[in-house]
């Protein structure tokens, strides 16, 4: 029995006492012959019975520093500071950490059916285990697959975009990640965007696709941040400002780069080896502070 219901309970019993005089309950008899006695015990009643009810019926209070805050991960059409017409998802949050705006986010606890695709010769996109697992599975070993992630909807050149990554088997040595200001044109979806990428064997690339080829546009380095491994999870993360681009995994700064378009468009995951399976989680994606460059 919660206080509530208590204090109803006794609020109810003395209200019945300042009515009627007398109240007898099993063997027990309650109650008064002074009128001054009655109207003062009725009044109490009455006041227990109000508050008993008002603290059954309030909404509860969350505890502070545990408000949790979900996003759901629906795009819209929003015109706002990003300029008319960007779609973006819904509800935007603020995010105490550094000043960004988070204005997507999704860490694939609840599996989305309608996402779920398989396209035989390409890749296959499931979930698992709380987990977005993309699979390259195409004929030619060499070709890379694309999973065009278009429920996030698309974003303008002042982005900042994070998710883990870790290769769940395949080539330690091949390409894996996060691709991003991607436009599309004509038939052909995501003709011209950017890729920030890992191995599994500790190295790391900015390059751009156009045209249908990569183009470098930070050469292949070594990090020691990205500890080699099957199953190790990296955190990734890439800046986008105007035609400015910063990346780092880990929580590390890798370096920046400088392209020759604004880097605004929408984002996908890229597994670049045939048999290769990578699984992406807690991805999000915000409007940058002032001062965040990651």
């Amino acid at each position: 029995m919660t206080y509530q219901v208590a204090m109803l309970g006794f609020g109810l019993l003395l209200l019945l006492v300042g009515l009627i005089g007398r109240v007898k309950a099993k063997e027990v008899e309650i109650g008064t012959t002074s009128m001054f006695a009655r109207v003062a015990t009725a009044l109490i009643g009455s006041v227990l019975v109000v508050l008993s009810f008002w603290l059954i019926v309030k909404p509860p209070v969350p505890p502070t520093g545990e408000v949790t805050v979900k996003t759901p991960p629906i795009a819209v059409e929003r015109p706002d500071e990003w300029g008319a017409g960007s779609r973006m998802p819904a509800n935007l949050v603020s995010d105490a950490n550094g000043g960004n705006l988070l204005v997507f986010q999704n860490n694939f606890d609840t599996p989305d059916r309608a996402m779920e695709s398989r396209n035989p010769g390409e890749g296959n996109c499931t979930f698992e285990d709380g987990w977005l697992m993309v699979e390259n599975t195409s004929q030619d070993a060499t070709r890379g697959y694309l999973f065009p992630y278009r429920l996030a909807g698309t974003f303008p050149s002042s982005v900042l975009i994070e998710v883990d990554a870790r290769l769940v088997q395949g080539s330690k040595n091949r390409r894996f990640g996060v691709v991003f200001g991607a436009n599309e044109t004509g038939e052909s979806p995501f003709s011209d965007y950017y890729g920030f990428f890992v191995t599994a064997d500790g190295w790391y690339g900015v390059l751009r696709m156009s045209q249908g080829a990569w183009t470098p546009l930070v050469s292949v380095n070594r990090s020691d941040v990205i500890k080699p491994g099957i199953g190790l999870i990296h955190r990734l993360r890439v800046e986008a400002r105007g035609r400015s681009i910063a990346y780092s995994v880990n929580d590390t700064l890798l370096g920046t780069v400088d392209t020759d378009r604004e880097v605004g468009g929408g984002i996908g995951f890229f597994v670049d080896y045939a048999g290769m399976v990578v699984a992406f989680d807690n991805l999000r994606i915000s409007q940058p502070g002032k001062k965040s460059r990651l």
